[in-house]
């Protein structure tokens, strides 16, 4: 973290909220101390990146049973070394690319007691979203506020007007990843806290009625997971289609700038996705790295020649 987590001052420019997304996140943390915050970033850290490394590996052993040998890296003994470079991104399985930090916690949450072991507790999921929240106000303040220093070789506090477009982009995003992942944090919460009431419940109705009785609190139990369930399946789509509209938007502009500079259209699709990234960054729209965008003009360019 680049900032005091429990007491680290958050600046209300340009972002008003950030402040208000650090202090949701230290109430869940409350009793926590510095040391034991540090000790659960490590944790997520940790978790984060065993998810992938077994998402990765799941995918070589899947790749190998099937016989799809042109996706893996091979020596000349016939060892599988892993995955092939240059064939990750034609592959559908977790990584970092499409798959966010959160999700991946929870994603992971059923086998962090195998993880873990016996012998160590288990952190709680909550407080490591919190912690994960913090995380990214600390992502978004080193963004605003400094500046990697390379005679330094450290990160140093910015120059007065020193801020870019870029920058805020950046920034802003990191903001906006802390505040979801704060939100995720205080709704798990909330359900674990509904679960144990409704658990009180249920073992004194189990205590005092008959059978039906309890029949019937067992149906309503199973109604409330259903809504539950229904809800957060609801949510995830209204985001997964925001996420496409907004990639959608992000990929009509830059193919109508490219269709516009017949400069670009000269320029190989590598080095036009490089500007048009460049470009793209100036707009009101989400940015997308040059590889993606040298992509987008590929099958621009195939979609054409087909009609022809």
């Amino acid at each position: 973290m680049h900032f005091e987590p429990l007491a680290g001052e958050v600046s209300y420019w340009p972002f008003p909220e950030l402040a208000s997304v650090a202090w949701r996140a230290r109430l869940i943390l409350t009793g926590q101390t510095r040391e034991e915050i540090h000790d659960l970033a490590n944790h997520v850290h940790d978790l984060v990146a065993e998810y992938f490394a077994e998402a990765r590996q799941d995918e070589v052993s899947r790749l190998a049973a099937a016989g799809l040998d042109e996706f893996l890296d091979i020596d000349e003994h016939g060892n599988i070394l892993g995955l092939h470079f240059d064939r990750t991104d034609e592959l559908d399985f977790p990584k970092p690319e499409n798959t966010r930090e959160f999700e991946a916690l929870e994603a992971s949450i059923d086998r962090w007691q195998q993880i873990f072991g016996e012998g160590d507790p288990v952190p709680d999921l909550g407080a490591c979203l919190a912690t994960l929240a913090l995380c990214h106000v600390s992502d978004a303040i080193r963004r605003l506020q400094y500046e990697y220093d390379f005679d330094r070789l450290e990160y140093v506090r910015r120059r007065a007007k020193s801020l870019t477009a870029h920058d805020c982009i950046v920034a802003g995003q990191s903001a906006l990843e802390a505040l979801e992942v704060v939100c995720r944090s205080e709704q798990h919460i909330q359900r674990q806290q509904l679960q144990e009431r409704f658990a009180e419940q249920l073992d004194a109705v189990k205590r005092q009625t008959s059978a039906e009785a309890q029949s019937a609190q067992d149906r309503k139990w199973r109604a409330l997971q259903e809504e539950e369930a229904r809800k957060k399946s609801e949510h995830a789509r209204q985001l997964a289609a925001l996420r496409l509209a907004s990639r959608n938007a992000s990929r009509k502009a830059v193919l109508a700038e490219w269709n516009r500079d017949p400069q670009l259209q000269q320029m190989s699709d590598a080095k036009a996705g490089l500007r048009l990234s460049q470009w793209l960054a100036s707009q009101d729209l989400e940015r997308f790295e040059p590889r993606t965008i040298a992509q987008w003009i590929s099958c621009c360019k195939k979609t054409t020649l087909q009609r022809r």
